[in-house]
C-alpha cells in the first residue's frame, strides 16, 4: 500500500494578508494537492506517512509541518488537512496552509530561535548611599548614619528566554540560582560579570514536531535571568583582605557587599609582641570597645571613619557559572 501519484492542483491555491496589531502583520498561503493510493484500504495516515519520507511538492520541496513555502520564504507550513475524495476511496485531497506567524517555525525544534521578553521586577531595599555623583552617604547633618537607613523601592530587569531543546540538559543541576562568571550577550545586550542571575529554570514535557525527516522530539526550556547594569555605585577601595579579596568599589551586580567592621582588629604595630594577632579594639582609655568599629579592608581599624571612606567587602553567595554556554539564541 502506497501513494502512486501526488500532484499539485490549481484549485485551492490562495493568498491573504492581514494586520494583526499596530506593529505586526501576517501573510498566509494555501496550496492544494491530489494524492492517489493503490489500495482502497489506505487512509489519510498512509498519505501523511508518505509525505513525511518524500519531497512531493511540484518543486521537489518537502511538505511537512514547519517547511517553508516555495516562494514566500518567511511563511512556514502551519496546517496540513487530508480528506478522502467523496467519489473515490483511493483519491485524497491535501490542503496545506502556510503562515508568517512567528510562532510557526521550520526544521528541527532545537533550531528555532529563542523567544526573549523583558520586564522589570520591583523589590524593597535599604539605602546607605544615594545616587548622587559621587554617591553620598545617607546621614544626619552631623555626618552620622541614621540608626535605621531609609527603605525604598528599587527594580531590576528580568529576561525570560524560551528555547526548545532536544533533551533534558544535564547542566540545569548546576545553573540553578547561579550568576555569570564572564560577560555574555543576551538579546543584543551585553550583561557584565556577576550581573546576570539565573532566577528560575523551567523544563516542559516532551513534545513532537513533524519534519521532513520524520517526527522530532523536543522539550520547551524557559530561563528567567535577572539582570543588573554593572554600573559603579561607589568608588571607595580598600584592602586587599587577608584572603586576597579586593574591597570595593561597589557595583550594581549580584555580589553581596558587607561593611568591614568589628570589635576585633589586627595588631599592626610590628614593635609589639602580639604583632599580627587579632585583638579587641581598645577605646582611648584602653578599655575594650563595646561598639563595632569600621576596618580598612586589611583587618586594621580605619582612621577617621566616615560614610565616604568606609570599606565594603564583596562576597559571592551564589554559585558562579559560564552563561556563554547556555542556549540563548
Amino acid at each position: 500500500m502506497s501513494v502512486i501519484s501526488f500532484k499539485e492542483t490549481h484549485d485551492g491555491r490562495g493568498a491573504s494578508a492581514a494586520i494583526t496589531s499596530k506593529e505586526q502583520s501576517r501573510s498566509e498561503r494555501t496550496r492544494s494537492f491530489r494524492a492517489i493510493t493503490n489500495s482502497i484500504y489506505d487512509g489519510p495516515d498512509a498519505v501523511a506517512n508518505w509525505m513525511h519520507t518524500n519531497n512531493p511538492g511540484s518543486d521537489s520541496s518537502p511538505i511537512t509541518l514547519g517547511a517553508a513555502h516555495p516562494t514566500l520564504a518567511q511563511a512556514f507550513c502551519q496546517k496540513i488537512d487530508i480528506k478522502n475524495f467523496p467519489k473515490s476511496k483511493v483519491v485524497f485531497l491535501v490542503t496545506v496552509t502556510y503562515s508568517t506567524d512567528p510562532i510557526v517555525a521550520s526544521g528541527s525544534p532545537a533550531n528555532d530561535p529563542a523567544e526573549i521578553t523583558w520586564n522589570t521586577e520591583q523589590f524593597s531595599r535599604r539605602f546607605e548611599y544615594d545616587f548622587s555623583s559621587p554617591a553620598r552617604g545617607i546621614t544626619n547633618s552631623a555626618g552620622v548614619p541614621f540608626d535605621t537607613p531609609p527603605t525604598d523601592s528599587d527594580c531590576f530587569w528580568v529576561a525570560t528566554v524560551k528555547k526548545n531543546v532536544s533533551f533534558l540538559p544535564s547542566w540545569i543541576l548546576n545553573y540553578r540560582n547561579s550568576i555569570n562568571r564572564t560577560p555574555f550577550m543576551l538579546d543584543s545586550v551585553l550583561v557584565g560579570t556577576f550581573c546576570g542571575w539565573m532566577k528560575a529554570i523551567s523544563i516542559g514535557r516532551v513534545n513532537y514536531r513533524d519534519t521532513a525527516t520524520g517526527q522530532v522530539a523536543y522539550r520547551p526550556l524557559q530561563l528567567t535571568i535577572a539582570c543588573k547594569s554593572g554600573n559603579q555605585l561607589r568608588s571607595v577601595t580598600g584592602g586587599p583582605t587577608p584572603w586576597g579579596t579586593p574591597c570595593g568599589p561597589i557595583s550594581d551586580d549580584w555580589q553581596t557587599y558587607l561593611l568591614d567592621e568589628g570589635r576585633l582588629a589586627t595588631q599592626s604595630n610590628s614593635s609589639l609582641p602580639n604583632y599580627g594577632s587579632t585583638l579587641p579594639i581598645a577605646n582611648a582609655d584602653g578599655t575594650a570597645s563595646r561598639d563595632k568599629k569600621p576596618l580598612d579592608g586589611t583587618g586594621n581599624v580605619l582612621a577617621s571613619p566616615s560614610p565616604s571612606n568606609v570599606v565594603f567587602i564583596p562576597y559571592l553567595l551564589k554559585q558562579v557559572q559560564e552563561f556563554n554556554l547556555l542556549p540563548l539564541t
